[in-house]
C-alpha cells in the first residue's frame, strides 16, 4: 500500500513541479547576439499559462519575470513606450534593480540622456527621511520637464532610513547612476 502512496505522490510532485524552463529559454534566447523575438515571446505566452505547483508566491515570481522579460523584447525592438508602460505597471518586482535600469534606459532613448539626466539630478539635493524599515525603499522623483514621476528603488540596504538621506546619496549606490553622468 505505502509503495503505491509514493508512486503516486512522484507523479503528482512531478506535475506540479516550479519549472521555469521556459522562461529561462526565452531569456537565452533574448540574451543571444540575434535574438529571434517571434520565439521569445511564444515561449513567453507559454509559460504565463504554464502551472507553478502550489505555491501561489512561485508564480507570481513567474509572472514577474515573463512581464521584465517582455519589457525587455520592446526594448530591443526599439517600443520604448511599451516597455516603460510594463515597468512603471509595477509587476516587475521580481527583478527590480534590473528594471530600474531599464527604465532608465528607456527614457534616455525616448527624451534623451541629457534630459533625463538634468531632470534627475535636479532632485539630487533633497533629503529623504523614513520611519520604516523595508528591505526595498521606493522613492519617485516627479520630473516636471517630461511630465513623468520617476520611481525606483534604493538598491543600497545599507543606508539608514531613520536619519536623513540624500538622493545624489541613494542614486549614486542605484545601478542606473553609470548612465546619468
Amino acid at each position: 500500500m505505502t509503495k503505491y502512496f509514493y508512486i503516486i505522490l512522484l507523479f503528482v510532485t512531478a506535475s506540479y513541479s516550479q519549472d521555469f524552463r521556459l522562461i529561462s529559454k526565452a531569456e537565452k534566447i533574448i540574451n543571444s547576439e540575434k535574438p529571434d523575438f517571434i520565439k521569445a515571446e511564444k515561449l513567453l505566452a507559454r509559460a504565463k499559462n504554464d502551472d507553478y505547483g502550489f505555491c501561489a508566491n512561485v508564480k507570481l515570481s513567474a509572472l514577474s519575470e515573463i512581464e521584465y522579460l517582455t519589457a525587455r523584447i520592446y526594448y530591443l525592438k526599439s517600443e520604448y513606450k511599451k516597455s516603460l508602460e510594463i515597468l512603471d505597471s509595477g509587476e516587475t518586482w521580481e527583478k527590480q534593480k534590473e528594471s530600474d535600469l531599464l527604465k532608465v534606459m528607456c527614457l534616455s532613448k525616448i527624451y534623451g540622456k541629457t534630459e533625463i539626466r538634468n531632470s534627475i539630478l535636479n532632485h539630487k539635493d533633497e533629503i529623504i527621511r523614513r520611519d520604516s524599515d523595508f528591505r526595498y525603499k521606493k522613492i519617485c522623483l516627479k520630473l516636471e520637464s517630461i511630465n513623468y514621476n520617476f520611481c525606483f528603488y534604493n538598491q543600497n540596504e545599507e543606508l539608514n532610513y531613520k536619519t536623513e538621506v540624500g538622493i545624489l546619496e541613494i542614486l549614486q549606490a542605484s545601478n542606473f547612476y553609470t548612465i546619468l553622468e
